[in-house]
């Protein structure tokens, strides 16, 4: 019986010692998550783009683009502009619409701008100013 006992106490050891380490790594996931939201939160307030209103553009955007309806998208993005001229997601949807217009020098002025304001998204407009400018030499 002491033996049985002697066990008891063992698994009951392990699982105390079991439920202490999966409150650590709890807490440790709650203070990365924490980390985390706070590394990021500068960009979201200074993007804007968690705020209703500025989904609300990209979105109609997108649903523009998709009705190839591009002075639409044009008229919208300088709207954009006009309040945020700092927005990349404007220049970038101002810079499509005036490529599928054919207006390729203004297309390369806007994504260049979006080049700019966000670098990152160098490889993302990179193709729409390339296909610009060989369109314009070839007009030459």
């Amino acid at each position: 019986m002491d033996e049985i006992v002697k066990e008891v106490k063992k698994i009951r050891f392990f699982i105390a010692l079991g439920s202490i380490a999966l409150t650590l790594l709890l807490l440790v996931s709650v203070v990365e998550v924490l980390f985390m939201y706070k590394s990021f939160e500068p960009y979201l307030k200074t993007s804007g783009y968690y705020k209703p209103e500025y989904r609300a553009f990209s979105k109609k955007a997108e649903d523009l683009f998709a009705e190839e309806k591009y002075q639409e998208v044009e008229n919208l993005a300088s709207e954009q502009i006009a309040k945020r001229p700092t927005d990349p997601y404007a220049y970038y949807y101002l810079g499509l619409s005036y490529y599928h217009q054919g207006k390729y020098q203004k297309a390369i002025d806007s994504l260049n701008k979006v080049n700019q304001l966000a670098p990152s998204w160098q490889e993302r407009v990179k193709p729409y100013i390339e296909q610009a400018q060989s369109v314009l030499k070839a007009k030459k």
